[in-house]
């Protein structure tokens, strides 16, 4: 991939047979991270519709186990704008930064854990759009 890129045919050869093994072995972390890269191989080879399949696969597999969900919703997001279904991948990058920070009542950011994100006083100064 270093040399080749992501739409390289070796790329979809490594991804798909990474796929299979971690199928059946492999934890839920690497399962995601192998679907990412699938993801990438379509979207970077202009396979929008396949991509979009990943994506969804990634959603389905982040919702069941409870990890993942935001990464999933940005890969959604991708694929429905090159697609140009802005609105489906607006709401969906809307919905997956709802996942890793929402404002509060005051109007803060807040990261997973409720605390207040790094960027939240130079959010706070620049009128960050607030996702909700």
């Amino acid at each position: 991939m270093a040399t080749r890129g992501y739409a390289a045919p070796e790329s979809l050869e490594v991804f798909t047979r990474a796929d299979e093994l971690v199928a059946s072995v492999g934890t839920v972390a690497e399962q995601l991270d192998v679907l990412l890269g699938l993801f990438n191989v379509y979207y970077g080879r202009a396979e929008i519709a396949r991509s979009l399949e990943v994506a969804r696969a990634h959603l389905v597999l982040a919702e069941k186990h409870g990890q993942g969900a935001s990464r999933a919703h940005c890969l959604l997001g991708q694929s429905y704008s090159a697609m140009g279904a802005f609105g489906e991948g607006q709401a969906a990058f809307r919905h997956g930064a709802s996942h890793v920070c929402a404002p509060t009542g005051g109007g803060r950011l807040l990261g997973r854990d409720g605390e207040p994100t790094r960027r939240d006083a130079g959010a706070q100064r620049r009128g960050a759009l607030r996702i909700g």
